[in-house]
């Protein structure tokens, strides 16, 4: 009679979808090295030749990602060296079979160069002899930025089915290649839900528009102009969810027109989306283009908003843009996250303020507010109308540094009543001052909170505005957040940080 170990192995070696989640943890994908790479295909191949059962998933797992079609045409009889180049000789029906089981299970093409050079007249040769596509089941296809890729593969793979796309600058540099691929995705991939283009050559983006399905789109081209055309017919993609966008340059710049050239229609104001259906948004860029390209949009059912700043060079006053860029987020009545990495551009009045912000004071289910660089501006009373504007937040982050102003250590008082869910705060105090007025001022405060208040908080680090603090400071300031009726019995289980 079999022991009830050998029936739970069993059972275990017979399940494929728990063999599948298994080998998956060792499939090789973009996050490892070439050489990590090569090791797990090993092991893969090792696993499969152990046990009859692990065959299936591990091969399903080996030829997951490839990076190129070397691996699957070396399976043809008729594929072979002659004189140090890969060759294709007639391929007959039966040839196909050893390639086609491994061709199904191909999802991922993440494009590289070959180590040993094959024959320009190869892929032409193969699309003459094969009557499928060459991988029936792909997914996504990769292209990054290296100019030894064989940039045929890209078009001669097609699969209705292709859901990601990924584009890196060496192959947008090549004219020859972009404009015609770029035109090929409507018709041939009219599934294809994700899209990246990164890249410093000027395109023409008209073929982005005719991707309807497209649900994430990443352009990164910080030379481009995005035009009010261009921006219009983008904020009516109803099924587009997720945007990172580069707004490029403010002044137009001259685009390769098309052969074929079909203008679009140009819809009437009244009758544009303006991204009202979008839920992800970020955006990189000067903080002036940035805010030219988000007039275009009025994203009312957005969650999430980063945006990336980049020096700017103009020499126009920038604090204006911010209230602009702001401004046009006001109607997202959702949004609960926002990410700032700002960019120390020099002048005082370029930095960001926490009076910039004002234009999002009636989003009251922000929960995550998370603005990065080395300076910034507030004062106590700034801080306290963010705190009531903003009372679920349970991430608070802020810069490092401060320029003009910087609130004083009163101001925890302020978030420890107005924002009872907050769980991270980062700040940098003013602590330029008596400090033993402070520990007073801060301890009468805290006497009349209500003695059952709890809080939320679980990691606080803060910043001293005038450097490191000395070692007798940091010995007093600690001290009224840790004796027994200060902020420690409100802010409990602190991770205490102050540099």
């Amino acid at each position: 009679m079999p022991s009830r170990e050998t029936d739970a192995r069993a059972v275990v070696l017979q399940n494929v979808d728990l063999l599948s989640i298994v080998f998956n943890y060792l499939s090789a994908d973009r996050i490892k090295s070439d050489q990590d790479a090569l090791e797990t295909r090993k092991g893969l191949r090792s696993a499969a030749l152990v046990c009859k059962d692990f065959v299936e998933p591990a091969l399903d797992c080996l030829w997951h990602i490839l990076p190129s079609l070397m691996p699957l045409l070396k399976l043809l009889p008729s594929f072979g060296l002659i004189d140090g180049v890969y060759m294709l000789e007639d391929v007959e029906e039966g040839d196909w079979e050893r390639y086609d089981i491994h061709a199904r299970r191909v999802r991922i093409l993440d494009l590289k160069p070959d180590q040993v050079s094959s024959s320009p007249f190869v892929y032409p040769r193969i699309m003459r002899h094969r009557k499928g596509p060459l991988l029936p089941a792909l997914r996504e296809l990769r292209i990054p930025d290296n100019t030894s890729i064989d940039l045929t593969l890209a078009f001669i793979v097609t699969t209705p089915d292709l859901k990601v796309v990924e584009i890196k600058n060496s192959a947008m540099k090549d004219a020859k290649f972009s404009y015609p691929f770029l035109t090929s995705l409507s018709s041939e991939h009219p599934k294809l839900e994700h899209l990246t283009i990164d890249g410093d050559r000027v395109i023409n983006l008209k073929p982005i528009l005719k991707l309807t399905h497209l649900r994430k789109l990443e352009l990164r081209l910080p030379n481009m102009h995005l035009s009010t055309s261009f921006m219009e017919g983008l904020g009516n993609m109803e099924n587009l969810l997720d945007l990172t966008l580069h707004a490029g340059v403010q002044t137009q710049v001259s685009i390769p027109e098309p052969v074929r050239r079909d203008p679009l229609p140009r819809l009437p104001p009244n009758t544009t989306r303006k991204f009202k259906q979008l839920k992800h948004l970020h955006v990189l860029g000067t903080i002036s283009c940035i805010a030219r390209v988000m007039e275009y949009m009025n994203p009312r059912s957005l969650l999430s908003f980063s945006l990336t700043e980049s020096r700017d060079s103009s020499g126009n006053p920038l604090r204006p843009f911010w209230t602009q860029c702001f401004g046009c987020l006001a109607s997202s009545e959702k949004l609960a996250s926002i990410t700032i990495n700002h960019c120390s551009q020099g002048k005082k009045e370029d930095y960001l303020s926490a009076s910039s912000l004002e234009p999002l004071f009636d989003l009251s289910g922000m929960q995550h507010l998370m603005i990065h660089g080395d300076s910034f501006t507030a004062t106590d009373s700034e801080l306290l109308a963010l705190a009531c504007a903003f009372p679920r937040l349970k991430s608070l982050v802020l810069p490092s540094g401060w320029h003009t102003s910087a609130p004083t250590p009163k101001s925890l008082c302020h978030l420890a009543l107005s924002c009872p869910e907050l769980e991270e705060l980062r700040i940098c105090l003013n602590v330029d001052q008596n400090l033993a007025n402070t520990v007073k001022s801060m301890t009468d405060d805290v006497a009349e909170m209500p003695l059952k208040h709890k809080h939320s908080l679980r990691r606080l680090y803060i910043n001293s505005s005038l450097g490191n603090l000395s070692n007798s400071q940091s010995i007093v300031f600690a001290r009224v957040l840790w004796i027994r009726h200060s902020l420690s019995s409100r802010f409990f289980d602190i991770r205490w940080s102050c540099q």
